[in-house]
């Protein structure tokens, strides 16, 4: 017999099981069906990049781990502790979070992790943008401060002041 509650229980549990696993310790906790996860190697470093939700932002997170397994680098640590105020957003004084990370808009290379902001969704453009491009340089398991490295757009994007 089919037994709603007990269904229910049973999801939260396997929820609270779910998660990235390193060396058997949980690493990236609680994971849903719709979260997409991507890993990748550099300079001896495994990367993780969470792109979860299922809106155009949704969460993203990026984290880094040594060889011995240990958390490096952690994007949304390191975007709460920076305070960073969106200056392509709707709104005045906006404060970059991961819920507000162009989903498939992280790149991570041999030197460097950079994402998209995308805080003008539902308008044309603010200051000819779409958003702002990020990056944080690294150079084995030192990562710099998070850093503003311009604006961004769609290909064939006719995104000028005018529509504003």
């Amino acid at each position: 017999s089919y037994d709603y509650a007990d269904t229910e229980l049973e999801n939260e549990r396997l929820y609270k099981l779910s998660g990235v696993y390193l060396n058997g310790v949980k690493v990236v906790p609680g994971l849903s069906f719709q979260d997409w996860i991507s890993l990748s190697l550099h300079n001896n470093l495994l990367f993780i990049h969470l792109d979860g939700g299922t809106s155009i932002t949704g969460t993203v997170n990026v984290f880094a781990f040594d060889k011995m397994g240990k958390e490096v680098y952690n994007l949304k640590n390191n975007l709460e502790k920076s305070n960073i105020i969106e200056s392509i957003a709707l709104e005045a004084n906006q404060v970059v979070t991961v819920n507000d990370i162009l989903r498939n808009g992280v790149n991570i290379s041999d030197s460097e992790i950079t994402f998209k902001s995308y805080m003008t969704q539902g308008s044309p453009c603010v200051k000819g943008y779409r958003g702002s491009v990020y990056k944080v340089s690294y150079k084995g398991t030192d990562f710099g401060k998070i850093e503003n490295a311009g604006g961004w757009k769609y290909d064939n994007d006719n995104c000028t002041e005018a529509l504003n």
